[in-house]
């Protein structure tokens, strides 16, 4: 069966209130059935805003424990993977008993259309059975590929990198109305250096240039289909 929950917090982990239209958009989610949980997590200021985002990940993970699911993964908000390409990926996983596995990403920048060409050097934990993996632990081995590291699984020492031309994570992660909102409630706030050199990158960035993310080789940006039809919500960076 799947399970879908979601764990969500309206006030961020440096204490800024989330936008108007959240509590909105959590009774739409419901009414329309679209998941099967809704926690509300309230962040602890008292430690860092990296902790707060993994013990997030550790409730959804117990969340799908208790509903009896043979595999997890999790995901953000401006995460999504082609449906066609999940399925061929869950497939190609019960058809191998494969334990643990991670994806390749790309990034999206400014609008849904501009993503990188080439994938990103950061991976992301994808499909991993429950039953080897009882919580998710800040920088356990994964080496297979360099994943966030508030989403790696203990017991997750046999993962394998799905290839790319089975399936890839696809990251809005620089596609904002407000980018500076974005980063000033990022778990990386307090990188303050490193922020300006993101919004430097980001600002100076015009489609047809290379991108200079910091920390990242220069990145080729294409133009792909809007399969979300939300595009022309971002018009005012063409």
């Amino acid at each position: 069966m799947d399970y879908i929950n979601i764990v969500v917090q309206f006030v961020s982990n440096v204490g800024n209130s989330a936008a108007p239209g959240l509590e909105v958009v959590l009774h739409q989610i419901e009414a329309e059935r679209l998941v099967d949980d809704i926690h509300i997590y309230e962040p602890d200021f008292s430690i860092a805003p990296v902790r707060n985002e993994l013990n997030k990940r550790n409730i959804g993970l117990q969340l799908a424990k208790n509903a009896g699911v043979s595999h997890f993964l999790t995901m953000d908000c401006d995460e999504y993977y082609p449906s066609d390409e999940f399925a061929a990926a869950k497939n190609f996983i019960e058809a191998n008993n494969i334990i643990s596995t991670a994806v390749r990403t790309y990034l999206h920048i400014k609008r849904p259309i501009w993503r990188s060409e080439m994938p990103d050097n950061t991976c992301c934990a994808f499909l991993t059975k429950i039953e080897e993996a009882d919580e998710l632990v800040l920088d356990a081995p994964y080496p297979a590929a360099f994943v966030d590291p508030t989403r790696r699984l203990n017991g997750s020492n046999q993962t394998l990198l799905l290839p790319l031309e089975l399936i890839s994570m696809r990251h809005m992660n620089l596609v904002r109305i407000d980018l500076n909102n974005k980063l000033n409630n990022s778990s990386n706030a307090a990188a303050t250096e490193f922020m300006s050199k993101v919004k430097a990158a980001y600002g100076e960035w015009e489609f047809g240039q290379d991108l200079n993310f910091p920390g990242k080789p220069p990145m080729k940006i294409i133009e792909v289909k809007d399969i979300f039809g939300i595009d022309d919500q971002f018009d005012r960076y063409s």
